[in-house]
C-alpha cells in the first residue's frame, strides 16, 4: 500500500515537472516568435522607406520648358510648394552681399554642388521651397521696382504673411522677422526633348 503510494506519488511529481518544461519550451518559444516578429516588422518599415525614396526620385519630375528667362512658376509637390526660377542676366546681375543675413547660407544645409552666392547647381536655375522661414507663410516672386530698406527693390521673393523679403537667391534681407534663407530644393538639371528639374 505504501509503494503504491510512492508510485502515485512519483507519477504526479513527473507529471507536474513535465507540464512545467513545457510551459517553460512554449513560454521560450513565444518569446523568440515574437522577436521574429518584431525584427520582421522593422525590416519592412524600413524596407517601405526605401522604397517610398526611389518612388520619390523618380515621380517629381517638373517640366520647366515653358519657363522663360525671367519668369517663375509655383509648382505643388503634395502639401510642399516649390518655386522655380529661370533667371536672366539682370537677375543675377542683382546678387549683392549688401544688406543681407546670411550671405554665404552659413546657417543652411546646402545640397552637394551649390554654389553659395547663386544657390543653384546651374546659375540659371534655382528652386526654392516656397516657404518663408519666419512662419512658413506662402513666398511668391516679386519683381523689381520701388524701394526697400532705402534702396532701390531689385526684385526677390517676399512672403504673404510678415512681408519678408529675398533676393533672387533666396537670401533673407537682414532687419527683419526672418533669419534664415529660403530652403533650396536638391534637384538635378536634365536636358532633352523638354527641359525637367528632377527633385531629389
Amino acid at each position: 500500500m505504501v509503494d503504491q503510494s510512492r508510485d502515485q506519488g512519483s507519477l504526479r511529481q513527473n507529471t507536474s515537472d513535465a507540464r512545467r518544461k513545457t510551459r517553460l519550451w512554449l513560454s521560450r518559444l513565444l518569446k523568440l516568435m515574437g522577436w521574429a516578429m518584431l525584427l520582421g516588422f522593422i525590416y519592412w518599415c524600413l524596407a517601405g522607406l526605401g522604397s517610398d525614396q526611389q518612388t520619390k526620385v523618380a515621380r517629381y519630375q517638373l517640366n520647366v520648358s515653358d519657363i522663360e528667362e525671367g519668369q517663375s512658376h509655383t509648382f505643388s509637390i503634395g502639401k510642399q510648394p516649390i518655386i522655380v526660377v529661370h533667371r536672366d542676366q539682370a537677375q543675377l546681375q542683382s546678387l549683392s552681399d549688401i544688406g543681407l543675413n546670411d550671405a554665404s547660407s552659413w546657417q543652411n544645409n546646402e545640397p552637394s554642388g551649390v554654389d553659395p552666392v547663386h544657390r543653384g547647381t546651374q546659375a540659371a536655375w534655382i528652386v526654392l521651397e516656397a516657404l518663408g522661414t519666419e512662419l512658413n507663410c506662402p513666398v511668391q516672386a516679386l519683381p523689381a521696382g520701388g524701394e526697400f530698406q532705402g534702396r532701390s527693390w531689385l526684385g526677390g521673393f517676399v512672403d504673404r504673411c510678415r512681408g519678408n523679403r529675398y533676393d533672387w537667391a533666396g537670401r533673407v534681407y537682414a532687419e527683419q522677422g526672418a533669419k534664415r534663407n529660403l530652403r533650396v530644393m536638391s534637384y538635378r538639371l536634365r536636358s532633352g526633348p523638354r527641359l525637367a528639374i528632377e527633385l531629389q
